[in-house]
């Protein structure tokens, strides 16, 4: 608000319209953030889809995490609210766990951060 009352103040405009000018040169930078940061999540949200398409990546039930003691790595594990498949997660690659409790890849992240189906990222040989 100091600034827009020195823009207002050096412009001879009236004190109140300098304050709406520093509003609008506060807000800015926090609204062009905001908008960078949706635009991010956007390009690579945390979570791809669900198989069945209908949950994104917001709508997961968060499961719990594991720890695997020789490597020291943290698997989190998610459940889609719609259809109930199950999902481990850990570094870019998400898993489908089946019933018989064995992980199929499912997705996992391109060279440029977005959730592409394992199998095309890469091809069986």
């Amino acid at each position: 608000m100091a600034v827009g009352s020195g823009i207002a103040h050096y412009n001879g405009e009236p004190i109140i319209e300098g304050t709406g000018i520093g509003l609008l040169v506060g807000v800015s930078p926090m609204l062009a953030l905001g908008g960078l940061y949706s635009l991010i999540m956007w390009w690579q949200p945390d979570l791809p889809r669900c198989r069945c398409g209908k949950t994104k990546y917001g709508e997961y039930q968060y499961v719990g995490q594991m720890s695997e003691p020789f490597t020291e790595e943290t698997w989190f594990e998610n459940r889609c609210p719609k259809c109930g498949r199950r999902y481990k997660s850990k570094s870019g690659v998400f898993n489908e766990v089946l019933p018989d409790g064995t992980m199929v890849p499912y997705m996992e992240t391109s060279r440029w951060g977005r959730w592409v189906v394992a199998s095309e990222h890469h091809p069986p040989e």
